[in-house]
């Protein structure tokens, strides 16, 4: 039988995700502040923030499997976070329309018990169409880019602006699954649905 899975984010789209894999999950978020440094590249900082999380809340758990996360947007060599307003929502938006884009999340996954840490990320591209403003607008009204970076979600009504990826639909979702099986599958011996 396979050791339960803490999800260290309180993420709706995450936990969705891990669901693939297990059903035996608990979500327990990480009280680490999503401010990072990008002095060593994005792929560093998404991955730093992802173990300082995991960290955080293993220290509670010594058998199971801790996975934290932390995804960002990247446009122009700048980060695009969660933004804090509509606004600012606004103006990311506008930033991406016939652009694209690098979606990175970090991952981490911990069981101590093992003594076992495996830190990685995954890189899509994401290429939006051109939009207008009242298109920008409509969306914002449905509120559902407040806890989004980058201001939008790919599984959700902006998605069909997407005129391509390349790369993991997944990780641009929130969490790279089929990367992360396959790291707990070859590093922590876990079988998927098991």
């Amino acid at each position: 039988m396979n050791t339960k899975i803490i999800l260290a984010s309180s993420s709706p789209r995450r936990m969705d995700l891990i669901k693939l894999i297990s059903k035996d999950v608990i979500v327990k978020p990480s009280s680490v502040e999503e401010n990072g440094n990008s002095e060593y590249g994005f792929p560093a900082m998404a991955m730093g923030l992802a173990f300082s999380k995991a960290i955080n809340i293993s220290e509670a758990y010594e058998n199971e499997i801790v996975i934290g996360a932390d995804t960002i947007v990247v446009h122009d060599n700048k980060v695009m976070g969660k933004p804090s307003n509509r606004q600012e929502a606004f103006e990311m938006l506008k930033e991406l329309s016939n652009n694209s884009h690098e979606v990175i999340t970090g991952f981490a996954i911990i069981q101590k018990s093992k003594n076992r840490k495996v830190v990685n990320y995954s890189k899509t591209i994401v290429a939006f169409d051109e939009y207008s403003y009242d298109e920008i607008n409509r969306y914002l009204n449905s509120g559902e880019y407040f806890d989004k970076a980058g201001a939008y979600g790919i599984q959700g009504a902006f998605g069909v602006h997407v005129k391509n990826i390349n790369g993991s639909y997944y990780n641009v979702v929130g969490l790279p699954i089929d990367l992360v099986y396959r790291t707990l599958r070859e590093e922590f011996d876990y079988v998927a649905n098991e």
